[in-house]
């Protein structure tokens, strides 16, 4: 499965080759390319989804350097659930205009929530019949450097609590009621 890679900044050829060589794979042998199933997407016409972005040969312009945050989470939404067979669903990432000083990308981590109507949460299991639940979509945002991106993408897929140190944000939002 690759990860989608929102370039909300535009790419530099030297960016990507940074990114990828960093937040590759590491169980590699020396000499062998890199595995880093990365996909860089800067438009929603993007449209290849089963080949990871290896290198870009010039600078790749962006059409989301302005994009407010419901308009990238609204693009990835757009873009991965129809893809879902070959690219992740739950998390991605961004580059942006501080990426190339500070060499972090931010992830995007989407996990849900089930709420009871006193408000502790409950975790319902394959046929839960209950139908007074509220499902909630948790959106967390981390700041991760290059070196660590593999590392916390394994750990989002695990629900791994060691990714926690990266958090920077987290926003909540109830994606229906259930029941009466």
């Amino acid at each position: 499965m690759n990860n989608l890679v929102f370039a909300a900044h535009d790419v530099t050829p030297e960016l990507w080759d940074d990114f990828v060589r960093a937040a590759a794979f590491p169980e590699q042998k020396p000499g062998e390319k890199p595995i880093a199933p990365y996909i860089l997407v800067h438009s929603l016409s993007h449209s290849d989804f089963r080949s990871e972005t290896e290198r870009i040969d010039a600078t790749v312009k962006t059409d989301w350097a302005s994009a407010t945050w419901k308009e990238l989470k609204d693009a990835f939404l757009t873009l991965a659930e129809p893809n879902s067979t070959t690219v992740h669903t739950n998390s991605f990432i961004l580059l942006d205009k501080q990426s190339p000083r500070d060499r972090k990308a931010i992830m995007i981590e989407k996990t849900r929530e089930w709420i009871l109507p006193g408000g502790e949460k409950y975790w319902p299991l394959p046929y839960d019949t209950r139908d007074d639940l509220r499902k909630v979509t948790i959106w967390k945002r981390h700041r991760v450097p290059f070196e660590k991106v593999w590392e916390v993408s394994s750990a989002m897929l695990a629900f791994g609590a060691e990714i926690e140190m990266y958090i920077e944000d987290v926003t909540k939002e109830v994606d229906e009621e259930i029941g009466p």
